[in-house]
């Protein structure tokens, strides 16, 4: 009764299958969560194979029927035929039928009767050679000669705007379905952000976003929105012809509920803890108890993935499950109601705890750094860990807060990082002493989370923070004798005041650190510190820079034979950036090009962007304008996700730099008046954010900003500098990427 929407590619595979004549599969089983439009599709596909079955395509519903032993009587109704009383029995009736015939039947939801449906299948399928059979199932029906084919949900859009929002199947859906509530509703640029995100977090679904455009009549697009978090209220505008099950999202899921085992029931429950998917191991650690014994967990798992409640996902190392997020909500209010949802969240956090400890000791000791690659992908695990710990695990939450910074742009933002560190902080130093009890444990643990927001307010160019932090934990450090801690701070201390032109504190605190830090046996810090000392100032003498870099062939060659990728991009990015700094521009591109490749290949997208813009200066110092600025727009978008304002400004600077090299070109003009105003919005973003040039940038800015007001007219420069002073960071971000 209503339009078919997209599946182009489903219709096509599945009429494909069917169609074979000499195909070995003879059952092609539907399988997907509730509400994914099996059904549909399989009507679809009859329609479309209705001239290739001779004798027809008969549809069997057994969405209704509770009692399995009729079966066979709901097979045989629509096809005509009945058992008589003292006759044969109405299986080898049917049978007998079959055998003459070349037909498709459609045997439509099975699983809630799904052995009763596998015995039958399979007996039929033995006994007619000419037989093809389509079901639809939330599982498979697990008998040979099965090809099961998993109904995927509607394509969503890959971006929020108006042109590819319109090419998606789940869009399509909903505004089909709602012009069939209000007739003048269209997608329009003010909706489609919110019909966008209705879609995405109904995860394209048909018939959830078939309930939800059902609200259009009294809801807009972004109330509809704003309300998805209580979706299953919201979500109960069904047909009245429809089945129950189909009337409300609530009732669709617990369909599927009711059918599981109590154990499966339980696991269900318990691994809506997760976010973002979860691993085998960590399911093992985190859901099993004497309840629900550990070895039971990939039984189990794998019947919640048969039955279309549990993705299984290929990943890098081995198997990653996950749930859509429909499923996920509706087991996060079943683990509420059940009361163990707070006993699962401190099992949830002691797991990601004790992996965040176990790779930072691998990291130290430059082990192979397993356990980080366990947690790699579990950034929204460890952003649920941090907030349950911020409210109910204070000490976990500084211990989440001093481990692992150096890795923390592979796992989460460097930008949410800081900020959880900043929330831990005044609350850790506002207990009382004995939290801990008398051993300073508290102190140590402080001491770490201070450096810890050193580095990370160092990684997106907050210097003077990142110095005062570095300062704070050298303190309590040192009055702790915690020389692991000490070494850290010392080193942060050395790169913040450095880049702030302070070379004299610069070098003490770094030839401080390295001295520490051989006492510590942290052999991942030792080689960081060594690659780092040498660019923390700039080598005054020969001498200087030829110890500078033997210190950074020292901690190569540790990261080198320990096989540390992530500490090899490191070393290459200060040795670009060094280059860059002596005019040595083979060796730029040299370096840059190689921390590039390891930072990509490990998925640091946030410290990849640093040999990126040094590969943008490069090509500015050549000459090549053109890659230059191609460059330097793709970096200023990743920065601007990654939250470092400081870069930010610093490439809206260097583009400025650009233009105005380039306004002797007559395809250029405007480029002054372009570059001035670029000028006055990073000085501006710096301003704003905190975010000082640091001594070198300082210098080359200074020289940029002399050059381009020599070129322009007095009040035309300040004119252009003050509109761009008055801009945002959004709009001083799309003037800088649009011009």
């Amino acid at each position: 009764m209503t339009s078919f929407i997209g599946r182009q590619r489903e219709l096509d595979e599945v009429s494909g299958l069917l169609a074979e004549r000499e195909a070995e599969e003879r059952l092609i089983t539907l399988i997907g969560p509730g509400g994914t439009g099996k059904t549909r599709l399989a009507l679809e596909v009859a329609g479309r194979l209705l001239d290739r079955f001779p004798d027809g395509v008969w549809l069997v519903e057994l969405g209704s029927l509770a009692d399995p032993l009729l079966i066979t009587q709901a097979v045989a109704a629509p096809l005509g035929l009945s058992e008589r009383p003292g006759g044969r029995p109405l299986l080898d009736i049917l049978i007998d039928y079959l055998r003459q015939q070349r037909l498709l039947l459609i045997l439509d939801g099975c699983e809630h009767i799904i052995d009763a449906c596998a015995y039958l299948v399979d007996a039929l399928l033995r006994a007619c050679p000419d037989l093809r059979i389509l079901a639809s199932s939330r599982e498979a029906l697990s008998i040979a000669g099965e090809r099961a084919y998993r109904v995927p949900p509607l394509r969503l859009p890959v971006e929020a705007d108006a042109s590819d929002a319109a090419d998606s199947e789940a869009v399509q859906l909903f505004v089909a379905r709602a012009q069939s509530v209000r007739s003048e509703f269209a997608l329009t640029e003010e909706n489609t952000k919110a019909v966008v995100q209705i879609c995405r977090r109904l995860d394209g679904i048909p018939l959830a976003i078939e309930l939800a455009a059902a609200r259009i009549g009294v809801l807009s697009a972004a109330q509809i929105a704003s309300r998805l978090d209580d979706r299953f209220r919201l979500l109960t505008g069904g047909s009245r012809t429809a089945l129950p099950r189909q009337r409300t999202l609530q009732a669709l899921i617990d369909w599927s509920y009711d059918l599981l085992s109590e154990s499966e029931c339980m696991l269900l429950r318990r691994l809506a803890v997760f976010s973002g998917g979860w691993t085998l191991a960590a399911a093992e650690a985190v859901a099993s108890d004497e309840e629900l014994d550990r070895y039971r967990i990939l039984d189990l798992l794998e019947q919640l993935v048969q039955k279309s409640l549990v993705v299984a996902e290929k990943a890098p190392r081995g198997r990653r499950y996950t749930m859509l997020e429909t499923i996920r909500q509706y087991a996060q209010e079943r683990l509420a109601a059940s009361g163990t949802a707070e006993h699962l969240r401190d099992r949830h956090l002691a797991h990601f705890v004790g992996e965040t400890q176990r790779a930072m000791e691998e990291m130290q000791q430059l082990s192979g750094g397993v356990a980080l690659e366990r947690l790699t992908g579990e950034g929204d695990n460890l952003r649920a860990a941090r907030a349950w710990a911020l409210e109910h695990d204070l000490r976990a939450a500084l211990q989440l807060a001093g481990g692992l910074t150096w890795r923390w742009s592979q796992l989460t933002t460097p930008l949410e990082s800081l900020r959880f560190i900043e929330a831990v902080l005044p609350k850790a130093e506002a207990e009382a002493e004995t939290y801990y009890g008398e051993d300073n444990k508290r102190r140590r643990l402080i001491g770490a989370a201070l450096a810890s927001a050193a580095t990370v307010s160092l990684g997106i160019g907050l210097m003077p923070q990142a110095l005062d932090y570095a300062r704070r934990s050298i303190e309590v450090a040192s009055e702790l004798e915690d020389l692991n801690t000490l070494a850290w701070a010392l080193g942060m201390a050395a790169s913040a005041s450095g880049l702030l032109g302070q070379l004299e504190e610069a070098r003490r605190c770094g030839q401080k650190a390295l001295s520490v830090i051989d006492q510590t046996g942290n052999r991942w810090m030792q080689a960081t510190i060594l690659i780092t000392h040498g660019n923390i100032y700039r080598p005054e003498s020969e001498a200087e820079r030829e110890a500078a870099w033997s210190s950074w062939e020292r901690g190569m060659a540790m990261f080198r034979q320990a096989g540390e990728l992530h500490g090899l991009a490191w070393g290459h990015q200060m040795a670009a950036a060094a280059s860059l700094a002596a005019g040595q521009h083979e060796a730029v591109q040299e370096h840059a090009e190689r921390s590039l490749a390891l930072y990509t290949e490990i998925g640091d997208l946030h410290l990849a962007n640093v040999p990126r813009s040094a590969l943008a200066d490069l090509a500015r110092r050549r000459g090549d304008f053109g890659q230059a600025t191609a460059i330097y727009r793709q970096a200023l978008q990743v920065w601007y996700d990654v939250g470092n304002v400081g870069a930010v400004a610093r490439i809206v600077e260097c583009l400025a730099f650009t233009l105005r090299v380039q306004e002797t070109d007559e395809k250029q003009t405007g480029a002054l008046n372009q570059a001035a105003i670029l000028l006055g919005a990073a000085e501006a973003l710096r301003g704003q954010h905190q975010a000082p040039m640091n001594f070198v940038e300082r210098r080359e800015y200074e020289h940029e900003r002399a050059a381009l007001q020599e070129a322009m007219a007095a009040d035309t420069f300040a004119a252009d500098w003050q509109r761009g002073r008055a801009m945002t960071l959004r709009q001083a971000i799309s003037f800088a990427l649009e011009g």
